[in-house]
């Protein structure tokens, strides 16, 4: 996608930011990154209703003819659909550090609620 939408926006963001934690080696926070990124990217993607095979190039096992041919189309998100993410993503480990700490496993619930916080920074502005 050349199109500066809301998702590409925000994934261009989440990526630089994905970097400077991998330079620093902060663990949580890239964890958190790399689960968002897949979470909007599951978000955008299309289930497929049972497509035609593809026709194969006699080259390659598997593979299909043509440039972009085994490409699928995208959702497009907008803001609201990538607030919805992000609110999921933070209810996902809110929920799971309550469940972590009434078992007993605080570390767990600590470095949850660590990503909780990374991840609430891509919360957009109210309106």
């Amino acid at each position: 996608m050349t199109e500066h939408t809301p998702a590409e926006t925000l994934r261009t963001r989440l990526r630089h930011d994905l970097r400077e934690a991998m330079k620093a080696q902060r663990r949580d926070e890239m964890a958190a990154l790399r689960n968002l990124i897949a979470a909007i990217d599951n978000a955008e993607s299309v289930e497929a209703a049972s497509p035609a095979p593809p026709r194969s190039s006699e080259h390659v096992a598997g593979s299909v003819r043509g440039l972009g041919a085994a490409d699928a189309e995208r959702h497009w998100l907008t803001e609201r659909d990538l607030q919805r993410i992000v609110e999921a993503e933070l209810w996902e480990r809110d929920a799971q550090a309550e469940r972590l700490t009434l078992l007993g496993r605080v570390d767990d619930a600590t470095r949850l609620r660590i990503e909780a916080d990374v991840i609430a920074r891509y919360q957009l502005p109210e309106r």
